[in-house]
């Protein structure tokens, strides 16, 4: 899948979320989705080690920063601006 056609999927995508999850409900939403994400990096972890694949791979290290990063920044109560870095998908 290249570039364009990854933006025109997520584009789809984010319009079918708008189409079934009420706009009240986002946040419980996310948080589910958050959750989700932490429990099958646990999951994951339990089979390999993630430090290394986050070395051998540029995409899983970003992803795994980030759902780190915001857990560490939630537990100590630090307000972070999320920064979707929409752009990185031209790369």
């Amino acid at each position: 899948m290249n570039s364009q056609e990854m933006k025109e999927n997520f584009e789809k995508n984010v319009a079918y979320l708008q189409k079934i999850v009420p706009p009240d409900d986002i946040y419980l939403f996310t948080e589910q989705t958050f959750m989700a994400s932490l429990f099958f990096l646990k999951k994951w972890s339990e089979h390999v080690k993630l430090t290394e694949e986050m070395l051998r791979d540029p995409v899983t290290d970003k992803w795994v920063r980030n759902i780190i990063g915001l857990l560490d920044c939630r537990e100590r109560g630090v307000d972070v601006n999320l920064d979707l870095n929409l752009e990185s998908m031209d790369e």
